[in-house]
């Protein structure tokens, strides 16, 4: 089952900052529509905001007929339907409830469509104006529940980062399971990362192990901890065709924690993955 995790609003801004970098892919659901109809849009840069608004704004492309998400969304992702511009002027005023795709994550809000522009061009979208959310929600697909560990191991993390190249830091793992990792790291290395950078991780699963875990992972989370500087970032294993290594290196580890699960875990109680 599907939950979410509330993004407060420093992640949530840098979450959007990067979604419309990347021109990442949203799906409006309109709440005047009937169940299951939807928008497929496409978050495009502010440009110069009218000066009739009163609040921030996100900017929509509305995709055209035949054009589906690209981020996979299960047997049958959602497909562009063909919609006016009358239909969508009635739209104005109404409330809607969006998910945006960037990478493998989705981002959920709510919001009101304050504005619709007509094409400006021959094979120009028409565009939306939607009021710009002040936080996010992240969906959690877990699917293996992640085990406490009673000794914390470090945790290597590296990533680029355009126009300065290769990064690291350190962190101490908290809980792992076959398809994700949550670990606490000091709050300046938090903030050099943005949800949905993708990273190396390489750790053991406790300390003086010489067996270590190498894999491809993107980062999901961050959240505050009770002790001023630290933060628990969330880890999500990239384990998938592009990442064939990581593949491998996942399957391994969910074969050593169902072998080591008594010694590793925190509690007496069973664990399952």
């Amino acid at each position: 089952m599907s939950y979410a995790i509330d993004l407060n609003p420093r992640q949530s801004a840098r979450t959007l900052e990067q979604a419309v970098r990347q021109q990442a892919q949203v799906v409006l659901e309109p709440r005047v529509w009937a169940d299951h109809q939807e928008l497929l849009c496409r978050i495009e840069p502010p440009g110069n905001p009218l000066e009739l608004d009163m609040v921030p704004v996100l900017v929509l492309a509305v995709l055209s007929r035949g054009e589906t998400l690209v981020a996979p969304a299960g047997p049958e992702p959602p497909q562009a339907r063909p919609v006016g511009l009358d239909e969508l002027r009635g739209l104005i005023g109404t409330y809607v409830d969006a998910v945006i795709w960037l990478g493998e994550h989705r981002y959920m809000f709510s919001s009101d469509l304050l504005r619709v522009l007509p094409a400006v061009g021959a094979g120009e979208p028409p565009r939306v104006h939607v009021t710009r959310p002040v936080a996010l929600q992240v969906a959690q697909r877990r699917r293996f529940r992640r085990i406490n560990l009673s000794h914390s191991a470090q945790v290597e993390l590296t990533w680029e980062r355009e126009g300065l190249g290769r990064m690291g830091g350190v962190a101490w793992l908290c809980n792992l399971s076959g398809d994700g990792l949550a670990c606490r790291t000091e709050q300046r290395i938090a903030d050099m990362l943005w949800i949905g950078d993708e990273m190396n991780v390489e750790f053991t699963l406790a300390p003086g192990d010489t067996e270590r875990f190498q894999l491809r992972g993107a980062l999901c989370s961050k959240t505050p901890t009770g002790n001023l500087g630290k933060c628990i970032l969330g880890i999500q294993y990239l384990a998938d065709e592009a990442h064939p290594g990581t593949v491998e290196a996942a399957r391994l580890l969910r074969q050593r924690l169902v072998e080591r699960a008594p010694q590793l875990a925190n509690t007496r109680k069973g664990v399952d993955f």
